[in-house]
């Protein structure tokens, strides 16, 4: 009894560990080499078999990164950088960063900031046969749209392939209201920004959009700063929220934001509402440890020691627990003794 209460007490530590290091995927790779092990005579070979299979593992989990998540996000980070680039070629150009939307003599509505970017996003085609004087949505111009996909761009590829959304949203926005970058109809420049560009958030990325590219809305303050469950709205993806590598801890992935100066940072971690606020505003006069928003280096170099121990822990316990419960065949007789 003693014997068999030790060797169910090992077994229990094999499926904590199993657990550990692998979650619930650890009780099916368990029970995968368990079910091997009966085809295996001897102690040795069983033993043999486990260590196999642990130095292929460890061999994969070695290589394994997540290259698709991680090309498929530098492609929507790169968006948002030539938009910054845009943005900046255009205040070299016009003194000043475009509007939020273009209205027409009696202040209605006729289309977006983006728009006001083809000529600098290598669009000069679309952009020239537009009608610059009639809304986006009028015939001619929803006409010539009709005969172009949406400005690459516009999209994050992870995001349109996650959602499967219409053709024509855009993934990237501004956040529009008094004392942002985008008050309107009105232009700001970079003197006016008396945060620093460095401190200030220009662009967002978002998931779940219904705003058609050219279309002249974006999200207004009180939109960004609305909160659902302690988060707010943007910014929000679809990139990642697991492991860039195995033996690496998870992350909250939650956005992207172009700052004014053009670069991209990443909120790993839900914003508060009252920090968007201050990165989104250009006179707040305080600004917010950007530092502390994004954690890239941090969370990327943060191992996963429940991994790394639970990782050689689990094959360790399973030959002691093969080794305890394997009884070697017994020997055949002896030809003598048998006559």
């Amino acid at each position: 009894m003693q014997f068999r209460l030790s060797t169910l007490l090992w077994f229990f530590v094999v499926v904590a560990c199993a657990l550990v290091a692998f979650g619930p995927w650890g009780l099916l790779l368990l029970a995968f080499l368990l079910f091997h092990m009966p085809l295996f005579l001897s102690r040795r070979r069983r033993i043999g078999v486990i260590v196999f299979w642990g130095a292929l593992g460890l061999l994969f989990t070695t290589g394994y990164h997540s290259h698709r998540e991680a090309a498929l996000s530098s492609s929507c980070r790169n968006n948002l950088k030539q938009i910054g680039i845009a943005l900046h070629n255009y205040h070299d150009a016009h003194g000043c960063f475009p509007p939020a939307c273009v209205v027409d003599a009696k202040d209605r509505p006729l289309y977006s900031w983006r728009v006001l970017l083809l000529p600098y996003l290598g669009e000069q085609s679309l952009y020239s046969q537009l009608h610059l004087d009639e809304p986006w949505d009028s015939p001619h111009n929803q006409g010539i749209v009709a005969q172009y996909p949406v400005p690459n761009l516009f999209q994050c590829v992870e995001t349109r392939l996650t959602e499967n959304c219409a053709r024509h949203v855009t993934h990237y926005v501004a956040v529009t209201g008094p004392g942002t970058a985008w008050p309107g109809k009105e232009s700001t420049r970079i003197e006016d920004f008396r945060d620093g560009t460095s401190k200030t958030v220009m662009v967002v990325e978002i998931k779940g959009s219904d705003i058609h590219w050219m279309e002249p809305r974006d999200m207004t303050l009180e939109e960004a700063l609305s909160e659902t469950a302690g988060a707010t709205r943007v910014p929000s993806s679809y990139h990642s929220t697991g492991r860039v590598y195995f033996w690496l801890r998870s992350y909250p992935f939650v956005g992207q934001m172009m700052l004014a100066d053009g670069s991209v940072t990443y909120a790993w971690d839900p914003v508060s509402a009252a920090n968007l606020r201050t990165l989104l505003t250009i006179d707040g006069n305080d600004s917010v440890d950007l530092g502390q928003v994004d954690r890239r280096d941090r969370s990327h170099g943060r191992l996963d020691w429940s991994r790394v121990i639970g990782y050689p822990l689990f094959f360790l316990s399973l030959i002691v627990l093969v080794g305890r419960g394997s009884v070697n065949p017994p020997a055949p007789p002896d030809a003598d003794n048998a006559a």
